[in-house]
């Protein structure tokens, strides 16, 4: 599988599913393994950038918004 050091990959912290910018207009997490299939690029062999998908940034705000 290529590797392109241009490209950074968003990698969720916590579930570790990747942001797929894809050509599809919504938002898109997915495993390491379908963002191999669908992108060519092996994500270990890349440069990678840590954040947090909605679903994982919404539940560690959770506790956040009740204190």
């Amino acid at each position: 599988m290529a590797s392109d050091p241009a490209v950074l990959i968003r990698v969720c912290s916590l579930c570790q599913l990747i942001h797929d910018d894809g050509e599809t207009a919504y938002e898109r997490w997915v495993t390491r393994d379908v963002y191999k299939m669908a992108n060519g690029i092996d994500p270990p062999k890349s440069r990678l950038t840590y954040t947090y998908c909605p679903d994982c940034f919404s539940e560690s705000a959770d506790p956040l918004k009740a204190a």
